[in-house]
């Protein structure tokens, strides 16, 4: 485990997409998973600032919310706006979790990278505290504190109770694992 202090938000996200895009342009086929949330932004903003091709590219998301797909609110759209719509991903290449998801990961050869994020109660994807360790996708209840994190990206409408997620120990098979934390308040955890 290699643990790296930066001084920035912007070399955060620099770096980052820095190890993505390495990964991307050393080989023909790479398997991404790929977070959601506000800490990631800068990642995708420097990551199609690579202007990679991303053919030989599969992402897996990591969460989406029990919402219409089509939401504005929604991690597809989400996903759109911020990588999918300024890179030339195949669409039959992206992945968002539902049944048999592990299925569909393995069957693509697993994940080579997987970015996360960090919750402030501590969680990755919507593992929220208490997920087991060898938890693989399945559909969650968000803890409050997560919900009221996330209330300020759904203008007007009521963060969601629900939500399905990529489990722990799918995460944890990927070959490589980089986890972004931002902010004094995470610190701690």
């Amino acid at each position: 485990m290699k643990i790296e202090r930066l001084d920035s938000y912007g070399s955060l996200s620099s770096t980052a997409a820095e190890l993505v895009a390495d990964e991307i342009k050393s080989k023909k086929q790479v398997n991404l998973g790929l977070p959601t949330g506000s800490t990631p932004l800068g990642f995708y903003q420097c990551l199609v600032e690579h202007q990679l091709n991303w053919s030989g590219v599969q992402t897996f998301n990591l969460d989406e919310y029990i919402i219409d797909a089509s939401s504005p609110d929604s991690y597809h759209s989400y996903m759109e706006k911020h990588l999918f719509a300024h890179v030339n991903l195949e669409r039959s290449n992206i992945h968002f979790p539902g049944i048999n998801y592990e299925d569909v990961i393995d069957s693509r050869g697993g994940l080579d990278i997987t970015v996360l994020g960090l919750g402030l109660n501590g969680h990755i994807a919507f593992n929220e505290p208490g997920s087991p360790k060898n938890s693989k996708t399945r559909m969650v209840f968000l803890d409050d504190l997560t919900r009221e994190a996330n209330a300020k990206h759904f203008a007007g409408s009521v963060t969601p109770r629900c939500a399905i997620t990529m489990g722990i120990e799918t995460i944890l098979r990927s070959k490589k694992i980089i986890l972004l934390v931002r902010g004094q308040e995470k610190l701690a955890i």
